[in-house]
C-alpha cells in the first residue's frame, strides 16, 4: 500500500523488511523482486543469522536507501496497536552510530481500513485457533476475496523524526551501558508507536461497534444512534482524525448500521409500534468481531474509559489526590494493552467536566446525577479487558512452572467455563491476547516470575481485590 502510495506521487519505493513466512512459492520471489528483503522472528540462539542480518541493515542505511519496516513485529490480530519490537530498530541505530549515516530519518505511518479481509482468521486467532501458515493453496482460495469490496484506506504520515535531534541532551551512544542502551531504544520505540496511535483514523465501523458492545445487553436503536454523536463529538473534541464519512454522522451511523446488518453483525427487533422502540442486538458469537474493529480505536477512549470506571466506583465522589492515584494504577496494570500518556487523560478529563459528565468543586470529583449512562458506557469499552485480567488472577496459582503457551490453554478453557455458568458476562472477555498481555503485566509488575509462579501473592491478592471492584462497577 505504502510503495504503490509513493510511487503514483513521484516518490522513491522504499525496500521492506516482511516476515519470512512469506517467502513461499511464487510469492517470495515477487516480493523480492518488489523491494521485500525476508527476516526470521526471532534471533535467539543464532548469531550468525543476526550479524548477517545486522549487516545488511548496515548496508541499506550506508547506500541511503529508504526501507519501511513495521515496529510492531507482526499484525495486529485483536485490531489494537501493540506494543512495538526493537530488534531491528536497535540495529539502524547502532549502524547510525557507526558513522553509516550522518542522520536516519523515521517517518511514522498509519495504514487504517474500514473493513479488514483478514476479519475471520485474526478471530479465530483470538479465540484460540492456531495461526494458518501463509502457503500457495491460500493464495489460490483468495481469489474470491478480490470479488468484495471492502470500504476505503486510510493512510496518515506523522512528522519526521530525526535521529540526531532525537539524541541531543543525550549521553554519547557509545559511551552507555547496556542498561542505558536498552532504556534509549525503549524511548526511541515508544515515541514512534505514538506518533502513529496519534494518526489513529476514526472510522463509522469501529465507532458504532463501540457503541455497540460497550454494554451486554440489547441497546435501543434511538440510543445507539445518541452515543454514536457523543463518540464522535468525544474523538473530534480531543483531537483525534475522523474519516470524512462523518462528516454527517447520522447519514454515517444508517449507513454502516445498514452494512452491519447485511453482514449478520447486529440484528434488529422491531417494536410492534411507536410507543415500543427498536432494538439493536450483537449476536453472542459475533461480539468478537465488533471488539477487532472497537480495538481500532480503543486507544483514544481509554483515557476516558479508565476515568469512567474510576468514577463510578466511588459515586460518593473523591478528591484529587486519591482520584489520579486510582486512575495511574489503572493505567499502570494496562499499559501493555494501550499507549497512554498525561496528556491525553487531561483533554479526556477535561471535555468530560465541560460536557458535565463529572462534576468538580475544590479539587473533588462526583458523577454527574444525570450522566450515569453515558460513564457506563465508556466504562464498558475496557470491561471485557478489566474482566480479562480478573478471570487470569484467579486462575494464576495454577499457572506455575507453565509454558505461555500452556498457561494460555489452562486459562482459556476455565474461562469458557465460568462463561457458560454466567459468571463472566462478556464473550470478548474470551480472548488470548489479552490474557498474555495479563501475565505479562503481572510480570512486570514484580507479582509473578517467568515461569508464572507467583512471587508476590500479597500484591496479586490486592489487584485481585481492586479488579472485582471494578468488575462490580
Amino acid at each position: 500500500m505504502l510503495s504503490y502510495a509513493l510511487y503514483f506521487n513521484w516518490m522513491s519505493v522504499p525496500y521492506i523488511a516482511a516476515g519470512v513466512n512469506l517467502s513461499f512459492f511464487p510469492v517470495g520471489t515477487l516480493l523480492r523482486n518488489c523491494g521485500a528483503f525476508f527476516m526470521r522472528r526471532s534471533f535467539h540462539n543464532d548469531p550468525v543469522y543476526s550479524q548477517t542480518f545486522s549487516a545488511y541493515i548496515r548496508t541499506v542505511l550506508a547506500e541511503r536507501i529508504p526501507f519501511e519496516f513495521f515496529i510492531e513485529g507482526t499484525r495486529s490480530r485483536s485490531g489494537k496497536l501493540m506494543m512495538p519490537k526493537k530488534g531491528l530498530l536497535s540495529m539502524i541505530v547502532q549502524g547510525w552510530e557507526a558513522g553509516l549515516s550522518p542522520d536516519v530519518i523515521f517517518v511514522p505511518l498509519y495504514v487504517g481500513y474500514d473493513t479488514v479481509v483478514e476479519e475471520s482468521s485474526y478471530i479465530s486467532e483470538m479465540q484460540g485457533g492456531e495461526k494458518q501458515k501463509e502457503s500457495f493453496w491460500q493464495l489460490l482460495r483468495a481469489g474470491r476475496i478480490l470479488k468484495n469490496r471492502y470500504g476505503k484506506v486510510y493512510v496518515r504520515f506523522a512528522e519526521p523524526l530525526s535521529l540526531n535531534e532525537f539524541m541531543q541532551n543525550k549521553r554519547s551512544y557509545g559511551q552507555m551501558e547496556t542498561g542505558e542502551r536498552q532504556e534509549l531504544y525503549d524511548d526511541l520505540a515508544l515515541n514512534l508507536i505514538d506518533a502513529i496511535y496519534k494518526q489513529t483514523v476514526a472510522t463509522p465501523f469501529a465507532i458504532i461497534s463501540a457503541v455497540l458492545i460497550s454494554q451486554v445487553a440489547a441497546i435501543e436503536e434511538a440510543a445507539a444512534r445518541r452515543f454514536f454523536a457523543l463518540f464522535t463529538d468525544y474523538l473530534r473534541a480531543t483531537g483525534y482524525n475522523l474519516a470524512s464519512s462523518l462528516n454527517d454522522v447520522n447519514a454515517a451511523f444508517d449507513d454502516t448500521l445498514s452494512l452491519m446488518i447485511e453482514r449478520g453483525l447486529v440484528t434488529i427487533d422491531r417494536g410492534e409500534g411507536p410507543d415500543e422502540p427498536n432494538l439493536c442486538l450483537v449476536p453472542a458469537d459475533k461480539r468478537i468481531h465488533l471488539e477487532y474493529y472497537k480495538n481500532n480505536v480503543l486507544n483514544c477512549f481509554t483515557p476516558a474509559a479508565l476515568i469512567a470506571c474510576v468514577i463510578l466506583k466511588h459515586p460518593e465522589g473523591l478528591n484529587r489526590e486519591n482520584f489520579m492515584t486510582e486512575v495511574k494504577f489503572l493505567a499502570e496494570l494496562l499499559k501493555n494493552e494501550f499507549i497512554l500518556d498525561m496528556q491525553a487523560f487531561a483533554k479526556a478529563l477535561d471535555y468530560m467536566i465541560k460536557s458535565g459528565y463529572i462534576i468538580r468543586d475544590s479539587r473533588f470529583y462526583t458523577p454527574a446525577g444525570d450522566a450515569t449512562e453515558t460513564l457506563r458506557m465508556l466504562a464498558g469499552l475496557i470491561e471485557n479487558y478489566l474482566e480479562s485480567y480478573l478471570t487470569v488472577a484467579h486462575h494464576i496459582e495454577r499457572l506455575a512452572r507453565k509454558s505461555t503457551k500452556d498457561a494460555l490453554k489452562i486459562i482459556d478453557r476455565r474461562a469458557r467455563r465460568m462463561h457458560k455458568k454466567g459468571e463472566i458476562a462478556r464473550a470478548e472477555t474470551l480472548c488470548l491476547p489479552t490474557y498474555k498481555g495479563a501475565l505479562d503485566s503481572f510480570r512486570s509488575l514484580g507479582l509473578i516470575g517467568s515461569d508464572n509462579e507467583v512471587i508476590d501473592r500479597k500484591g496479586m491478592e490486592r489487584i485481585r481485590h481492586a479488579l472485582e471492584a471494578y468488575h462490580q462497577n
